[in-house]
């Protein structure tokens, strides 16, 4: 049995766990990131500064180097990510469903239109720039403008696990094509 006098410390050491249970649970499930928010994150921001445009704790989990959002569902739900350079500035940022292809049309045909060495001009030639989406984009030397690198997904039809199509460009010139279940 308790002394009299170490209740209240046990009293205050529980209530300190519960708090900080709390608080764990509160940041383990971030939700609420919005397209505005994405778009409001820029490159050159800091991790407090993305993590403030970002909705907060309530939205995001911010480490040193690194932020990661959630619109839902962290485990299944749309999300963003955020990679910081060792200066603490944003230099890449990257979503999975936070913005939707707009109309899903891809076609192998179209698909094999593209080649590599191809501008993003000449892939809006061959592909319709509505059924893309930029999936991410990134400066990897940032402050350094020389080397900028996008990433599209292009969807064939709507749903998470319809055919798709991706292309990566670095400097404007697509390096590399990708594509599942394309017909």
């Amino acid at each position: 049995m308790l002394k009299k006098a170490w209740r209240p410390l046990v009293a205050l050491a529980a209530a300190a766990v519960a708090v900080v249970g709390t608080a764990t649970n509160t940041q383990a499930q971030p939700s609420g990131f919005t397209p505005e928010h994405y778009n409001q994150i820029q490159f050159g921001m800091t991790v407090e500064q993305a993590l403030a445009a970002g909705g907060g704790p309530q939205s995001c989990w911010a480490t040193e180097s690194s932020l990661e959002c959630f619109a839902k569902d962290p485990l299944n739900g749309p999300h963003a990510s955020f990679e910081f350079t060792r200066a603490g500035q944003l230099s890449r940022k990257w979503h999975e469903g936070i913005f939707e292809v707009k109309t899903p049309s891809i076609t192998l045909a179209q698909y094999d239109k593209v080649a590599v060495g191809m501008t993003e001009e000449q892939l809006w030639l061959a592909v319709s720039k509505d059924s893309c989406v930029l999936k991410g984009e990134a400066y990897p030397f940032y402050p350094s403008k020389q080397r900028y690198e996008r990433e599209y997904m292009c969807a064939a039809e709507p749903g998470p696990h319809a055919p798709r199509a991706w292309f990566w460009f670095t400097n404007g010139a697509l390096t590399d094509k990708y594509k599942s279940i394309l017909t």
